[in-house]
């Protein structure tokens, strides 16, 4: 109903000055600077009348619930997130043992190479390699 009515008043402006132009009264220059003044006041005096405080809370309770909403779903990206992280960190703990196991593999291997002699070794060369 308010925009019926803004729009009913907006023409009637517009063809009240359209005659008045046409008919020579007023030339569009201080016509424009007649609007430009009305303008403001015009603003004010429907801001008076058209915010009604229910209106201002049933907005300002819509906007808490977006906000609400928005604050939910950013807290679950990050839950996720976080759970992801960790997941993550596990694998890494797991992936790091077993490169220390193989470490400790290698240093025993590396330890009995150096504690064989040479014969042992060319014996071992053979078996692995058959040559």
């Amino acid at each position: 109903m308010k925009k019926f009515v803004i729009l009913l008043l907006v023409l009637a402006v517009v063809v009240v000055s359209g005659y008045l132009v046409y008919n020579g009264i007023i030339k569009w220059q201080p016509l424009t600077m007649l609007f430009a003044a009305l303008a403001a006041p015009l603003r004010f005096i429907i801001g008076l009348f058209g915010s009604k405080e229910d209106e201002i809370r049933a907005r300002h309770e819509k906007l808490r619930e977006t906000e609400a909403a928005f604050q939910e779903r950013l807290l679950t990206r990050v839950q996720e997130r976080e759970s992801r992280i960790a997941e993550l960190n596990r694998q890494i703990e797991i992936i790091d043992g077993k490169l220390e196991l193989l470490r400790l593999k290698r240093q025993a291997v590396d330890q009995q190479v150096e504690d064989m002699s040479l014969s042992e070794l060319q014996r071992e060369g053979q078996r692995l390699f058959g040559s």
